[in-house]
């Protein structure tokens, strides 16, 4: 089995309320320590005005280990559901954790904001 370097969550938070409470960035920061990774961690505004973030690991860590991480960190339960699915069929890692840059949203297509690096 390969090893995940990038972990991506979405997180079903308002934006703004999100990065206004400024604690969440925090608690992650803090729950990462306890596993000793060495990491970078990123946030963007997604395509439907929720959260996503990025983890950028120094060392890479197992699909399952990645798993655990997201579930953790409050993923949704569905799309990890479906990305241990979509390895079970396909055995790649390189189709989990999808997030989207755009969606088509009321008959418009909205698209996701830049990354923004919180340390």
């Amino acid at each position: 089995m390969g090893l995940v370097k990038e972990i991506y969550i979405d997180i079903d938070t308002d934006y703004t309320s999100y990065i206004e409470d400024g604690k969440v960035a925090e608690f992650i920061q803090q729950l990462l320590k306890g596993f000793c990774f060495h990491f970078e961690l990123w946030i963007r505004r997604s395509a439907s005005d929720r959260v996503h973030h990025k983890i950028v690991l120094e060392e890479p860590v197992s699909l399952f280990e990645s798993l655990q991480i997201r579930a953790m960190l409050g993923d949704d339960a569905f799309r990890i559901r479906q990305d241990l699915a979509r390895y079970y069929y396909t055995q790649e890692i390189t189709k989990t954790g999808r997030i989207f840059d755009e969606k088509f949203i009321n008959g418009e297509v909205k698209r996701a904001g830049k990354w923004i690096r919180l340390f």
